[in-house]
C-alpha cells in the first residue's frame, strides 16, 4: 500500500536532426514522495528520462505501448501509480484519506475488509410466474368473447409484455427487496463463517450492502486466499479488483455527500489529487459545509460478529478506527 503525501510531475524532451529527418518527443510521468516536494519532483524527473528512454528506444514499436503522458487518475482508475488521494492522518499502518467526492476513507495493508453491494432488487422469478398466469388469464377472457387463436395469443404476449412492472409492484408489496438481499447476503456470510471457524467476522450495514472486517490475523489483499475468499463472500469484483491492484483493504468512514442532503458535488471532484491553489480554495467552503454534516451520519453500523477467534493484538486498533470514525456503533442515520 502506498499512499504517499506529495506529488509533482515530470517533464523529459529530446530532439534529433538528420539529414531529411526531424523528430521530437515529448515525455510526462508522475512522481511522489513522502519526505518533500522536491523529492516528489525528484523521482518525477527520474521517471520521466526512463520513459523517454524507452520510447525513444521503440518509437514505432506496436508492442509494449505506454501514452507520453501519464493520466491523472485517483484511486479507481489507478494503475502502477499509488493511491492518489489526499492524506488526512496516519495511525500506524492504517491511513486515512479523502476521496474525490470528500468523503474519508480507511486504507489499511493488512485489516482484511470485504464491501458486499446490493445494488438494485432484479425481478425474481417468482415476480415472472405471476406475470404469465396474468398474460394466460387475460388470454382466456379474451378467448371466451372473441374465440380466436390469433387473438387470444395477441393478449397473451401484450399483457405478458406489460406485467412484469406491475409483477413486480404486486412482488414489492412483500418483504422489502433490499431486507431480502440483506436476509440473502447474510445468510451467505455465515455459511462462510461456519466453514471458516478460524475466522472473525465482523457484520455491517451500509446504505447499499454489506462490510465485513475480518480481524482475527492479518492478510495480504493481494493473496489468492483473500480474492478466493471475496469471491465466496459475494464481494464487489470491482472492490476486489482494486485491493489486489494497490495491495489495499479500503473502507469508507463518513457519509456520501448527497445521501446527506449536499445536492451539489464538491468542486474539482472530478480532478485526482493534488489540486491547484485556485481548485482547493474553491473546494474549501463545500469542504467546510461536508465537515459540519458528516458527524451526524454513520457510515455503516455493526450488526453482529460472527466466530469464535479473537482479534489480532495488532490489528485492535484498526478495528477501533473504523469503528469509531465511520460511527458504526452509534444509532446514528446512515448515509
Amino acid at each position: 500500500m502506498r499512499i504517499p503525501a506529495y506529488w509533482a510531475e515530470g517533464r523529459a524532451q529530446r530532439r534529433q536532426r538528420i539529414p531529411q529527418e526531424r523528430r521530437q518527443l515529448t515525455v510526462r510521468r508522475w512522481g511522489w514522495s513522502d519526505e518533500s516536494a522536491s523529492a516528489a519532483q525528484q523521482h518525477a524527473d527520474q521517471r520521466a528520462a526512463e520513459a523517454l528512454e524507452r520510447l525513444w528506444a521503440r518509437p514505432n514499436s506496436q508492442a509494449q505501448r505506454e501514452p507520453q503522458r501519464e493520466p491523472r487518475v485517483a484511486y479507481n482508475g489507478a494503475e502502477g501509480v499509488p493511491i492518489r488521494e489526499e492524506l488526512l492522518q496516519r495511525h500506524g499502518e492504517q491511513a486515512i484519506t479523502r476521496n474525490g467526492y470528500g468523503a474519508h476513507c480507511l486504507n489499511s495493508p493488512n485489516l482484511f475488509i470485504a464491501d458486499i453491494d446490493f445494488g438494485s432488487p432484479k425481478l425474481g422469478w417468482r415476480a415472472w410466474l405471476l406475470a404469465l398466469v396474468l398474460a394466460a388469464m387475460a388470454s382466456a377472457v379474451t378467448a371466451l368473447w372473441y374465440p380466436s387463436a390469433g387473438v387470444s395469443l395477441l393478449v397473451f404476449v401484450a399483457v405478458l409484455a406489460l406485467t412484469p412492472a406491475t409483477a413486480e409492484s404486486i412482488w414489492a408489496l412483500g418483504p422489502d427487496p433490499k431486507q431480502r438481499q440483506q436476509r440473502r447476503a447474510l445468510d451467505r456470510v455465515r455459511a462462510f463463517a461456519a466453514a471458516h471457524p478460524r475466522w472473525q467476522l465482523r457484520v455491517y450495514a451500509t446504505p447499499a450492502g454489506l462490510r465485513l472486517l475480518a480481524p482475527h490475523a492479518a492478510m495480504d489483499p493481494t493473496s489468492p486466499a483473500v480474492q478466493d475468499a471475496f469471491k465466496a463472500l459475494g464481494s464487489d469484483p470491482r472492490y476486489a479488483r482494486m485491493c489486489q491492484r494497490q495491495a489495499c483493504f479500503r473502507a469508507r468512514l463518513t457519509g456520501k455527500p448527497w445521501r446527506m442532503g449536499l445536492s451539489e458535488h464538491a468542486p474539482g471532484h472530478r480532478v485526482a489529487w493534488p489540486l491547484s491553489d485556485e481548485q482547493a480554495a474553491r473546494r474549501a467552503p463545500w469542504l467546510a459545509q461536508y465537515e459540519r454534516l458528516r458527524g451526524g451520519f454513520a457510515a455503516c453500523r455493526h450488526l453482529e460478529t460472527l466466530g469464535q477467534a479473537s482479534t489480532a493484538p495488532e490489528l485492535a486498533a484498526a478495528v477501533a478506527l473504523h469503528d469509531q470514525q465511520a460511527q458504526a456503533l452509534s444509532p446514528l442515520p446512515m448515509a
